[in-house]
């Protein structure tokens, strides 16, 4: 169980290393993917070679898929669409004022946003001081989402707080957040623990209506 919810968290990240065939040597599914991904785009850019990124994409998120066990498989399409969320949120975040979200807008734009992410490992975790309402409140939702929907996907109980452990914490605050600010160590257990027993809550209310 533990590597199946290590590789579903660990899956879109090695997206790029798909190795694909020529596109007219593709089978159908993944032509007709390609096909409908062409036609969101202009002729003049979208001539056919451009057309491996999303057959990679494709193909890696077909191959994760098929070594999870199915009752994995909708919670693993959950998470690839979550990365659309995340981005979404991020844009969010960064129109925020700094005293909202304690990001640096010159710091963060004057490096490399790849340095920015090891150093700010590196130097994590700390004590963050964002306000009580987002460190307790938008946190322990965020975790609550997390666990919802990996229960709403038929998982125990355990493995959606293993979810809720995996996103929370390598996904987003080691992850997508770490590219912004150094991790915070009231975010490492507010959100998976407190996000957990309130998630667990949230189900409850759910299947009792």
């Amino acid at each position: 169980m533990r590597f199946c919810m290590v590789l579903l968290f660990l899956s879109t990240f090695h997206t790029s290393w798909a190795l694909v065939d020529a596109i007219d040597e593709l089978p159908q599914p993944r032509r007709l993917f390609v096909e409908s991904f062409e036609d969101m785009l202009d002729d003049e850019i979208m001539d056919g070679s451009f057309a491996v990124l999303p057959v990679a994409a494709y193909d890696h998120y077909e191959g994760v898929k098929g070594l999870l066990p199915s009752r994995y498989h909708k919670t693993y399409e959950d998470f690839v669409n979550l990365q659309i969320l995340s981005a979404s949120f991020i844009v969010i975040l960064w129109a925020l004022p700094e005293d909202i979200s304690r990001w640096d807008h010159d710091k963060i734009q004057s490096r490399n946003i790849f340095n920015n992410w090891y150093d700010n490992i590196k130097a994590g975790p700390v004590q963050d001081t964002d306000k009580f309402w987002i460190n307790y409140g938008g946190h322990s939702l965020s975790g609550a989402y997390f666990y919802t929907l990996a229960r709403n996907n038929g998982m125990t109980a355990w493995e959606a707080t293993t979810f809720n452990f995996l996103m929370s914490t390598f996904y987003w605050e080691y992850g997508v957040e770490a590219f912004f600010e150094i991790p915070s160590a009231q975010d490492l257990w507010i959100t998976p623990i407190l996000g957990s027993l309130l998630g667990e809550r949230f189900y409850q209310w759910e299947q009792e209506i």
